[in-house]
């Protein structure tokens, strides 16, 4: 029996996000367009939806994205080694290089993205 999959669990409406939400490392039910978001500590983004971004990432960097929407994003050449990806979904996205080496990936859907030279090395799928 094949298991489904699960598709994320998305707000009707998202919140503003401002400076005060990044000092706690915890993003809620946020929609982030058109920006660089710079992480240098811990952050979990639950329930949000990511369109055009770009990441920059640092080495001491834990990450966790939960129920997210990642639209139009560009990560190529990004280290999420240890990220964990739960019910999320990649659409239009360029992925070239992207490294996912020991990350943990449930329900995770991946549509008419640019994946070439992605490393999944020791990552956990279910």
């Amino acid at each position: 029996m094949v298991k489904k999959r699960l598709a994320p669990k998305l707000p009707i409406s998202f919140s503003p996000v401002n400076e005060a939400d990044w000092a706690d490392g915890e993003i809620y039910q946020a929609e982030l367009s058109d920006e660089t978001v710079k992480i240098t500590e811990r952050t979990l983004f639950m329930s949000c939806h990511l369109r055009n971004v770009n990441f920059k990432l640092f080495p001491e960097a834990a990450l966790e994205f939960t129920d997210c929407l990642f639209e139009k994003c560009d990560l190529s050449n990004l280290k999420f080694s240890g990220t964990g990806f739960y019910r999320c979904i990649f659409k239009d996205c360029k992925l070239l290089g992207t490294d996912f080496t020991n990350c943990h990936l449930q329900d995770i859907q991946f549509a008419s993205n640019l994946m070439h030279y992605a490393n999944f090395s020791s990552s956990r799928l279910k």
